[in-house]
């Protein structure tokens, strides 16, 4: 009883109506909270009068079906769904009246596709038992609202630019097959007898039409995929030459102070030389020259460049308050590129620094050396038991995740680049972070000679 009240009100309209209604809510959202109520029931409510009172206001838009039981037209319960949800949607949701419209037009043609692929289904419905059509209806129907929702999903996953004009010609390409579509299922049963004659050829031209369309579209996406690759490429090597260029920098404004400061200090000893002042020399050696040596970072590879880095970082945690442990086993200037070290090192050691700041004893182990060929680094960053607890998987709490992971992916850009390795994971309470770069050949060579 409820299935025949269900198939001849149609309320299978209502239930589309709503579910297009939903939709354009959960893409766009209300301009205001209160108007929540009247976007629905509005909506809800102008489909109804347009598509039951019709008869009443507009009798020739029916079918001649019968005096007893006139019919709307195949394509009047699409337009009375699009013309309700484009107008409540307009006056009380936010974006653009054109995305509105794509997502509409993309919803009906949808609906439309499904119910022509169920039409052997609709076709048997006096050759099988009426209680087995009616579950496969009811099935069917079920399976169309889940797909609807699966839709809305992705919709929602990948949203169309909300122009801030009315109108922009790209949204012709969206536009033209849903569109299409639904104009030619919409004529197709309608019952003319000349488009139902040429109704294969009118769908080929349709197709035939649509296919330079969404090859435009396949291959504009594929060229963005492909130049945005690019760009992340060229991001990643902007960033990399701009952070050796600026240690560069700081090298040597460093080395430019240090010969600053030693020339003072040169002057001042040979003063007090000249002057006898004994003592005070004696104090001065003791006192200053003493405490900048002990100031001073004792690791020396032999190489400039990771000197400079190692050192500097170590300054740089030394001066927050963060205890460093480095053992350091690497022969004179070890045939390493610099370029690549300082990029991955330097990037790391900061995410260490940064994560140690909020910890109560924070401490961090460097360790570098060779092995098998590689040059082997580790930098490990104390992290307490509760962090772990409450963020297992260490996953960055700023508000700008994005930009917080550049340096990362900069990490592993050039790891790759450099056929390195890197490793990065918790181990008891602390958070490592190694990696490998390899050798140049000379270093194999040696290697080989002095076994």
């Amino acid at each position: 009883m409820l299935y025949q009240i269900y198939r001849a009100a149609e309320l299978d309209g209502c239930i589309l109506m709503f579910f297009l209604l939903l939709i354009l809510y959960a893409l766009f959202g209300v301009k205001a909270r209160k108007s929540l109520p009247v976007y629905f029931l509005g909506g809800l409510a102008m489909y109804i009068v347009l598509y039951y009172l019709t008869f009443f206001m507009l009798p020739a838009v029916f079918s001649a079906s019968g005096a007893a039981n006139p019919r709307h037209p195949y394509w009047y319960g699409f337009l009375c769904t699009a013309v309700s949800a484009l107008v409540f949607s307009h006056v009380l949701l936010r974006g653009s009246p054109v995305v509105k419209l794509t997502y509409i037009l993309f919803y009906l043609s949808f609906v439309q596709l499904f119910k022509i692929t169920c039409i052997p289904l609709y076709s048997a419905e006096d050759s099988m038992p009426a209680n087995l059509y009616r579950w496969l209806d009811m099935l069917t129907s079920l399976l169309l609202y889940v797909l609807l929702g699966l839709f809305t999903l992705l919709c929602s996953r990948v949203k169309l630019p909300d122009t801030k004009g009315i109108f922009s010609p790209k949204y012709l390409l969206a536009l033209y097959p849903p569109a299409s579509i639904l104009l030619f299922y919409g004529i197709r049963y309608s019952g003319a007898e000349v488009f139902s004659r040429y109704s294969e050829e009118s769908l080929a031209a349709i197709i035939l039409v649509a296919m330079p369309l969404l090859y435009y579209l396949f291959a504009s996406m594929l060229r963005f995929f492909a130049e945005q690759r690019r760009l992340d490429q060229a991001l990643d090597r902007a960033n990399a030459q701009v952070e050796r260029y600026r240690l560069s920098a700081e090298l040597e404004d460093r080395l430019k102070l240090e010969r600053h400061e030693l020339k003072n200090r040169y002057m001042y000893i040979h003063t007090l030389l000249r002057q006898e002042k004994y003592a005070q020399l004696d104090a001065y050696l003791e006192q200053e020259i003493g405490q900048s040596i002990d100031a001073l970072s004792t690791i020396s590879t032999e190489n400039p460049t990771i000197d400079y880095a190692l050192n500097r970082k170590i300054r740089q945690a030394q001066n927050a308050g963060i205890k460093i442990y480095s053992e350091v086993l690497i022969p004179a200037a070890v045939p390493v590129d610099d370029a690549a070290f300082c990029t991955v090192f330097l990037n790391l050691i900061n995410n260490a620094i940064e994560a140690s700041l909020d910890e109560e004893q924070p401490d961090i182990h460097i360790t570098l050396k060779c092995v098998q060929g590689y040059l082997y680094c580790e930098i490990a960053n104390c992290v307490r038991a509760e962090k772990i607890t409450s963020n297992p998987e260490l996953q960055t709490t700023k508000p700008d995740a994005a930009n917080h992971g550049l340096g990362l992916r900069i990490v592993r850009e050039t790891i790759r680049k450099s056929d390195g390795m890197l490793q990065m994971g918790l181990d008891s309470n602390y958070y490592k972070a190694s990696f490998m770069l390899p050798l140049r050949s000379d270093v194999d060579d040696q290697s080989a000679s002095d076994e």
